[in-house]
């Protein structure tokens, strides 16, 4: 404890063995610090002939200092800052140093590209020469004849509790290092999740003939173009292979390939592949087939008599077979005529005005 007067100051020290505070620039001090015996109480005044002021009271350059503090106040002299300075990355706590790679928050270099896509075609191997093999079976760094890793075989193997693999999951169990596809953890999978969607009987299900594969056909001799070819024989020369549900379709693909006339009997066909065939001087028919008709047309040497063929019952079979324009096999075959002549007049007007132009370029 300290008292200080005008010309007064008055020391209490306990178990005093040796100064702890020195009055430094004092020459008028009257008596003398001697060293005292242990654990002795005393009180010693010092009458100093001038005042003194606290700045002539300083710590002992011997005595341990205490820990600087930080953040406790301005007056502190490390109260606001903490001595880090002016903010920024350096005055973060446990960010002295960056990680390898940032750039300072702008998107890194190793980011700012894209990645090469994945050619799963690409073998990629560790290689291993054989003169290094044997280098290290020298050295007995290998043995050719180790025996195999046992494992749990108890603690002290070293492979015993959980034998290598970790602390569970799924990486653990056996046999199932690598999910099924679609798997997603445990939780309903995306395909899953979704209702199906009903199945609509309207839509039909025809097998598709391309023009210019009939042509080629015809080109290779296996579909003879002077007599009606109906679906069997498409059937038979695998022309189509297999027919679904509803029969075959001719679409129009490729119908610049098509230059031989030809009758044909099929269960549809599109606009396009209707004014090639008839374009060429051909004729072609869309019938009505129910399974059973379409079965008795495929395969009749597995009936003893021949069926009779189902008409349409529903509104849109009936309406697409009575139109002449689908050369559907209700329809008036007067109408049906009419339609086919004057088809043909406007492809061969076409042809002619082809060739005029091509007179004409030369």
């Amino acid at each position: 404890m300290f008292r200080f007067h005008s010309s007064l100051v008055s020391f209490t020290l306990k178990n005093f063995h040796a100064p702890i505070y020195h009055l430094r620039n004092q020459p008028n001090v009257i008596p003398s610090l001697k060293l005292l015996p242990k654990d002795y109480n005393v009180g010693i005044r010092f009458y100093v002939a001038s005042k003194i002021a606290l700045n002539t009271i300083s710590d002992n350059p011997k005595a341990v200092k205490e820990k600087r503090r930080l953040g406790r106040g301005a007056s502190s002299g490390r109260g606001k800052k903490c001595g880090r300075g002016s903010g920024g990355q350096k005055s973060r706590s446990g960010n002295s140093k960056p990680r390898r790679g940032f750039e300072g928050g702008q998107t890194p270099l190793h980011k700012a590209f894209p990645k090469m896509a994945h050619d799963p075609s690409i073998k990629k191997f560790t290689l291993l020469p054989l003169d290094r093999l044997q280098y290290w079976i020298d050295r007995g760094r290998i043995d050719p004849n180790r025996a195999k890793r046992r494992l749990g075989r108890g603690a002290s193997s070293g492979r015993g509790k959980k034998c290598g693999r970790g602390s569970g999951g799924q990486k653990s169990r056996s046999g199932n290092s690598k999910p099924r596809r679609g798997f997603e953890g445990g939780q309903t999978p995306l395909h899953k999740a979704f209702p199906k969607m009903a199945h609509d009987p309207s839509i039909k299900k025809f097998t598709l003939l391309p023009l210019d594969r009939l042509q080629y056909w015809i080109d290779r001799g296996r579909i003879d173009p002077n007599r009606a070819v109906s679906m069997k024989d498409l059937l038979d020369t695998r022309c189509v292979h297999g027919v679904k549900k509803d029969g075959v379709k001719i679409t129009g693909i490729g119908s610049e390939y098509l230059k031989t006339p030809i009758t044909i009997e099929v269960a549809a066909a599109d606009r396009k592949s209707i004014a090639a065939i008839e374009g060429v001087g051909g004729h072609i028919t869309c019938r009505y087939y129910t399974p059973l008709s379409l079965r008795a047309t495929l395969y009749p040497e597995k009936f003893w008599r021949i069926p009779r063929f189902g008409r349409p019952m529903k509104k849109r079979d009936i309406i697409y077979y009575s139109d002449p324009e689908n050369r559907g096999y209700l329809a008036d075959e007067k109408i049906r005529n009419e339609l086919r002549a004057e088809r043909v007049q406007k492809m061969l007007r076409k042809v002619q005005k082809q060739k005029k132009n091509f007179r004409f370029h030369q």
